[in-house]
Parts: C-alpha cells; sequence; structure tokens
C-alpha cells in the first residue's frame, strides 16, 4: 500500500481559492435577479460546471505536480486574474447578454485564458518532468476547450442558449476517453 505524503499548502494556492470566492460571491448574486426562470438556472448551473472543472483541474495540477517554482508562482497568480476578472462578467439575464456583446466577450476570453494557463503550466511542468498520459490528456482537453470556444469570444457565434453545449465540453468530453 502507498504511503500518502501531506504537502504544505502555499499562499498562492489559497489566494487562488479567494478568487473562486469572489466568484462564488458573483455567482450567488447574481441568481438573486426578478423573476427568477429556468434560463437563469440552467446558465447559473452552467457557469457552476467549468468553474468547477477549472478549480479542480488546478487544483489537481497543484497537489502532483506544484513545488512552488516561479513559473507555478507566476502563473497562479495570471490564473487568479483571469478568475477574478471572469466573476466580475457574469450575468445571468440572457437579454443583456443578448445585447451586449462586450460582456460575452470578456467572458469567453477570461475563460479561455483561464483554460490556457492552465494548459500552459501542464506543458511547462512536462517538459520539465517528462510527459506522462495525464498531463497529455489534460493539455489536449484545455486545448479543445479553448478552440470551442473561440467562435464565441469573437462574436462570430452569437449568444443564446443554443451555444451552451459548449460550455458542458468539461463536463462531457472526458466521459468519452476514460480507459
Amino acid at each position: 500500500m502507498s504511503k500518502i505524503a501531506s504537502k504544505r499548502v502555499s499562499n498562492y494556492e489559497l489566494f487562488f481559492d479567494l478568487s473562486f470566492v469572489l466568484a462564488i460571491s458573483q455567482m450567488t448574486s447574481a441568481i438573486h435577479i426578478e423573476p427568477l426562470n429556468w434560463q437563469q438556472i440552467v446558465v447559473f448551473i452552467t457557469i457552476n460546471i467549468f468553474m468547477i472543472n477549472i478549480w479542480s483541474t488546478e487544483a489537481y495540477y497543484y497537489n502532483k505536480y506544484g513545488d512552488s517554482r516561479m513559473i507555478d508562482i507566476y502563473s497562479v497568480i495570471f490564473l487568479m486574474l483571469w478568475i477574478g476578472n471572469l466573476a466580475l462578467n457574469i450575468n445571468f439575464d440572457l437579454e443583456v447578454l443578448a445585447n451586449n456583446q462586450l460582456t460575452v466577450i470578456a467572458f469567453n476570453c477570461f475563460l479561455i485564458l483561464a483554460y490556457l494557463t492552465i494548459a500552459l503550466q501542464y506543458y511547462l511542468k512536462g517538459r520539465k518532468l517528462g510527459f506522462n498520459r495525464v498531463m497529455k490528456f489534460h493539455i489536449s482537453f484545455l486545448l479543445i476547450y479553448s478552440i470551442a470556444l473561440l467562435p464565441l469570444a469573437t462574436t462570430l457565434i452569437p449568444f443564446s442558449l443554443s451555444v451552451f453545449p459548449v460550455y458542458y465540453l468539461p463536463l462531457i468530453l472526458p466521459l468519452f476517453f476514460r480507459k
């Protein structure tokens, strides 16, 4: 049986978690709009899905490969910046989102930047330690998620409820590639 060794949590990891506290507070305040309908609930669930995906992917990286190198510290600082700005652009009013493309562009750009920052962390760690199957899996899926969001971030596809399956990729896509 393998022995589980405890690992010290860095202050950067704790501040990274605080950026998600901001995101959670923005999500809960955004859901308190009148009247609440099924569309706002779908948006709330969707945002929760990819926020949990970002947090769990980064937490997995830090628990498995993080060693407080300067590149890890800088990348988590940038990731906090992306998540904080992503949180500030959370809006559940679909009419506002359909008419205000700047919010949609900013939201999707920060989401893409978050995915790419985590992919960069895995890539740089893979160059140092050698790439394993898990690293390649995370890098490839994070790049797929980013590429899938590009049409929304560039407004090639207008924002509506019909584009929400793109946001569900982090939940659905890994199910097809399990052992």
